[in-house]
Parts: structure tokens; C-alpha cells; sequence
């Protein structure tokens, strides 16, 4: 006897349910979507950081171009050809002069010199303190001295410039062994002319020497 309290839902056909997804599975849909969001967020701002970063560097190496070639371009110019091409003046050795009887008239005496090239100088205020200091104490001369001669030279000029004359061979063979610690100081022999009789044979002769400030 069929129970009269009981619904009996099947008709003998089959009812085709579709597939719902649960929460979790709904919500982990929901989190794959923003994630996508995001990375393609992220994606653009990269590119747009990578395009400001880009820009900014091309101003900044336009900038440093015109700088170099408009602004400082004859300066850097002038350096540069110092740098490539330096004069330097070598004194050759003049021969005897000797009477009929073989008696030498002038002969040529060695003559040690100490020479500045300004350019070459030390740029740092105490290293160039220190190597003042011991050119002087090494030619027994006062730093002051040696101070002012210095600053009376050009200090753009590449060419070798007198700071003391007749110095000692001694004093010479020292400051060639350090020559190489001490920037913008080198040492020169130029010989010089020793006239045996001056006043009977100068008219013969002649003379020779540097010229002066003056001159």
C-alpha cells in the first residue's frame, strides 16, 4: 500500500541536471580573473617606467653632448692637441775651437739645470706642497723662492721652463732618481760655452746664453 504521505517526483524520465560549481570553485574563478587584472596592470606600469627611464637617460646624454661639443668644444679641443703634439726644444752640443797649435780656445762644460712644465704639475694643492718641498730642500733653496718662480710661469704651457740653473751634479743624479715621483720637474743638461781668454778672443769667438725677460 503506497504511503499517502510520500510525493513520488519521478516520472520515468530522466531530468538533466546542469553542473553547478560550489563556492570555492567559484571564488577561485573570481581570483584567476583579478590576478589577470593585475599582472596586466603591472605589465603596463613596467613599460611605462622603462619608457620614462629611457627618456630621461637620452635628455641627460644630449644634455652631456652639447656640453662637450658646443659649450666646451674649443676648450677640450685645445687640450687635446697639447696632449697630442708637445715642442721640445734639445740643445746640441757645439764643437772645440782650437788655435793653430791645438790649444782649445772654447771648450763645452756640463751644466745641469732643474726645468718646470707647468701643465704637468700636480693639480692637488698638498701632493704639490710636499714635492716643492723636497726639490727644495734637495737644491738647499728656500721653498718661497722656488714658489714665486713658479707662479710667474704659465701653467697652460707644455713647455719646459727654467727653475734653477747650475745646480750640483750630485743634486742632479738625486732628483733624476726621483724624477718620476715628482710631476711637472725634470732635470736638463745643457752644456755650456767656457771660453779659456774671453777678453782676447771674443771678438773671434763670439758668445752664447739665454736670453732674458727682458730680451
Amino acid at each position: 500500500m503506497p504511503n499517502p504521505f510520500e510525493t513520488n517526483f519521478n516520472t520515468g524520465k530522466k531530468i538533466k541536471r546542469s553542473k553547478n560549481l560550489n563556492f570555492d570553485e567559484a571564488f577561485l574563478d573570481s581570483d584567476d580573473k583579478d590576478a589577470e587584472v593585475l599582472d596586466d596592470e603591472r605589465d603596463h606600469l613596467n613599460y611605462r617606467v622603462l619608457g620614462t627611464l629611457m627618456v630621461v637617460g637620452l635628455l641627460v646624454l644630449g644634455i652631456r653632448i652639447v656640453n662637450l661639443q658646443i659649450v666646451h668644444g674649443s676648450e677640450y679641443r685645445s687640450l687635446a692637441e697639447g696632449n697630442k703634439l708637445r715642442v721640445q726644444y734639445v740643445l746640441a752640443p757645439r764643437g772645440l775651437l782650437l788655435d793653430r797649435n791645438g790649444q782649445t780656445i772654447v771648450a763645452n762644460t756640463p751644466s745641469f739645470e732643474v726645468d718646470v712644465v707647468p701643465a704637468d704639475l700636480s693639480k692637488d694643492p698638498e701632493e704639490f706642497t710636499q714635492i716643492l718641498t723636497e726639490v727644495s730642500q734637495i737644491l738647499n733653496r728656500p721653498y718661497d723662492e722656488l714658489l714665486d718662480i713658479i707662479k710667474n710661469m704659465n701653467f697652460d704651457s707644455y713647455q719646459a721652463q727654467t727653475l734653477a740653473e747650475d745646480i750640483t751634479k750630485d743634486q742632479a743624479l738625486v732628483l733624476i732618481g726621483k724624477q718620476e715621483n715628482y710631476k711637472g720637474f725634470v732635470v736638463e743638461n745643457n752644456p755650456i760655452r767656457d771660453y779659456k781668454d774671453p777678453l782676447a778672443f771674443t771678438h773671434l769667438t763670439g758668445y752664447t746664453g739665454k736670453i732674458t725677460k727682458d730680451e
